[in-house]
């Protein structure tokens, strides 16, 4: 089955027990499926294809010791 079929899936039974949290999705992910999966309710998207769609020069989790960490707070500011 495709990865939509999945998080539609987990989206309905969330919604439905109703349990707000952010989903977040890794995984070797079709890069035409992200904008879709996103519109879902899926966070962010964590594939092979990640960097490259999210790193241009000069942003900071794309480079450097602080990669993580600095993700870690872009992902903060997506979920509120």
């Amino acid at each position: 089955m495709p990865i939509k079929f999945y998080v539609k899936k987990i989206i309905s039974l969330l919604k439905e027990r109703e349990v707000e949290i952010p989903v977040i999705l890794g995984g070797i992910i079709p890069e035409e499926d992200v904008s879709e999966l996103k519109e879902m309710g899926i966070i962010e998207v964590f594939s092979w294809n990640f960097y490259k769609r999210n790193c241009r020069e000069g942003e900071s989790y794309c480079n450097g010791k602080k990669s993580m960490n600095n993700l870690y707070i872009d992902l903060k500011l997506k979920i509120k």
